[in-house]
């Protein structure tokens, strides 16, 4: 293998093992918000009926997952798909599963309701 060839591969590898998804989940393996724990690639694999390989290339950013882990995974360390592709920053879900922003929406949808009801009542009753 040339230098330049040499160089180019280094720095794909490089490049792999920094993508998003392997830095977070390296990072979620490494103390999983749900417990706090290290996280075993034979645990994560037995879980999610992969091979313990697959986990390993996944942290090392040789691969991704296929799209049908990507959930499970997310389930697993109990964190939003969103976070574990690197597109938000919000680590953990909040204890019903909702994530902040759906939960912040919500409420703000609900105080809107009310104070329509309180409106349509105070003008049914002029």
């Amino acid at each position: 293998m040339d230098y330049k060839k040499k160089v180019a591969s280094k720095s794909n590898i490089t490049a792999a093992f920094n993508s998003a998804f392997a830095a977070i989940f390296r990072g979620l393996l490494e103390k999983s918000p749900k417990t706090g724990e290290k996280t075993t690639y034979k645990a994560l694999a037995e879980h999610l009926d992969v091979k313990q390989q697959s986990v390993s290339s996944w942290a090392n950013g040789t691969t991704a997952p296929d799209t049908k882990h990507i959930a499970p995974i997310a389930d697993y360390f109990d964190v939003s798909c969103d976070y574990l592709l690197g597109r938000i920053e919000i680590k953990q879900r909040d204890s019903d599963g909702k994530d902040a922003e759906i939960k912040r929406l919500t409420n703000e949808l609900e105080t809107m309701q009310m104070i329509i009801r309180q409106i349509m009542a105070l003008t049914d009753g002029a």
